[in-house]
């Protein structure tokens, strides 16, 4: 009997007239320039329902999107920034686009920053949802167990300047020695380990992702 895949998003079976391949992680972190001269074809994919796949689309979009704007001095978040901005003159994505230049801010809340800084308001709640998909597909890769969406976890956004405590500072000291995997990791770089927690006695998965060599994204989940 064939092997029948199963979405690694909600561990039901996939069949032929519902199956798809998502990009783990997501190909919308790519700038077309970087596909080409990569080969999309060898970026990692797993098994998912069309239905599932397609429900983090526009959250993916926006995910890219905002954080490239974040990353600019990257030259990979770059080449993704100028792809941005040609769909923008193009007539493509100009609402996405626009609210991400509308979320930019000279004076938060009535601060005054200095001479060319801005802040970047985000939608959290997108931005987490897609960087805890993306830990659940590596989690499949790395393991090749399912890891459900309620499962309990803390995510942290570090962008470039944040040189200030970090609530998973304890994350990262322990993370950022092993090994860094990705297949281009000029775009998405991550490591990851278990750890045995002495005090509660469980083992929690830390998870460290760097995109575009200039955000980082801390995970931790038991």
């Amino acid at each position: 009997m064939a092997k029948v895949d199963t979405c690694y998003l909600c561990n039901q079976p996939v069949r032929d007239d519902s199956r798809s391949r998502d990009h783990v992680p997501p190909l919308q972190l790519f700038a077309p320039s970087i596909r080409k001269r990569f080969n999309p074809h060898k970026l990692t994919t797993l098994p998912a329902h069309k239905s599932c796949n397609q429900d983090f689309g526009r959250d993916e979009e926006y995910f890219a999107h905002s954080l490239a704007a974040v990353a600019v001095g990257s030259p990979t978040a770059d080449a993704l920034v100028r792809h941005h901005g040609d769909r923008l003159w193009s007539g493509r994505a100009v609402g996405l686009v626009n609210k991400v230049i509308e979320s930019f801010e000279d004076r938060p809340s009535g601060l005054s920053l200095p001479e060319r800084k801005l802040v970047l308001r985000v939608e959290g709640d997108r931005i987490r949802r897609v960087a805890w998909k993306i830990v659940r597909g590596l989690f499949r890769l790395e393991h090749g167990a399912h890891l459900p969406e309620v499962t309990r976890h803390r995510i942290e956004l570090r962008e470039p300047e944040n040189t200030g405590p970090s609530l998973l500072d304890d994350v990262w000291e322990t993370v950022k020695a092993e090994e860094s995997k990705g297949l281009y990791q000029a775009v998405f770089a991550y490591k990851h380990l278990w750890v045995a927690n002495e005090r509660s006695h469980r083992i929690r998965c830390l998870w460290g992702m760097l995109l575009w060599d200039r955000l980082m994204i801390f995970i931790a989940h038991e």
